[in-house]
C-alpha cells in the first residue's frame, strides 16, 4: 500500500514559505472574495490586494510601482 501525502496551501502560506528564505518577496494578491481582502493587506510581503474581474491597467500599475 502506498502513502499519500497531501498538502493543501493558500496564497498566504505559499507567501511566508517564500519569504523564510527571501526575505523581500513580495506579492499582489487577486481574489475574488471581498470578506479576504483585510487580511491579506495585512500580511507581511503582501503590498496590493486586486479583485477579480482584475483590470489589466490596475495590474501593470501596481507591477509597475512594486518592481525595480
Amino acid at each position: 500500500m502506498q502513502s499519500e501525502r497531501h498538502v493543501t496551501l493558500n496564497v498566504l502560506d505559499l507567501l511566508r514559505f517564500a519569504r523564510r528564505y527571501e526575505p523581500s518577496t513580495c506579492a499582489i494578491v487577486i481574489t475574488s472574495f471581498d470578506d479576504d481582502a483585510h487580511g491579506y493587506r495585512v500580511e507581511p510581503g503582501v503590498v496590493a490586494v486586486l479583485h477579480k474581474p482584475v483590470e489589466l491597467s490596475q495590474l501593470r500599475l501596481e507591477l509597475a510601482d512594486h518592481t525595480h
